[in-house]
């Protein structure tokens, strides 16, 4: 499944589900995949984002068969990361969705 999230500034962004629900939950979020973040709730889930993904080890992914090199999280989370920002920086909130 694939999640949606929206700022009300910036880009649109689609990601796994499962990679979403980690970065959720690394903010301090419940993973659900549908939710909200206003204003005012954007730079300390931002602080946490980054902290945990400061301590985030990196494991290689067993079942990566096709020889490309693995995408790691933090590469993963850095639209969304600018996103946020974004939101912090213009006064937006951000917004999510689960997509099938």
């Amino acid at each position: 499944m694939l999640v949606e999230i929206k700022g009300e500034y910036g880009s649109d962004i689609v990601m796994f589900d499962d990679i979403a629900q980690k970065l959720f939950k690394m903010m301090g979020l419940s993973g659900n995949l549908e939710g909200a973040l206003q204003t005012e709730d954007l730079a300390q889930a931002l602080a946490k984002l980054e902290s945990a993904l400061s301590n985030h080890v990196e494991t290689p992914n067993d079942d990566d068969s096709d020889g490309d090199a693995p995408v790691g999280l933090r590469t993963r989370a850095l639209p969304l990361m600018d996103l946020m920002q974004r939101n912090i920086t213009d006064g937006g909130y951000l917004m999510w969705q689960g997509q099938k």
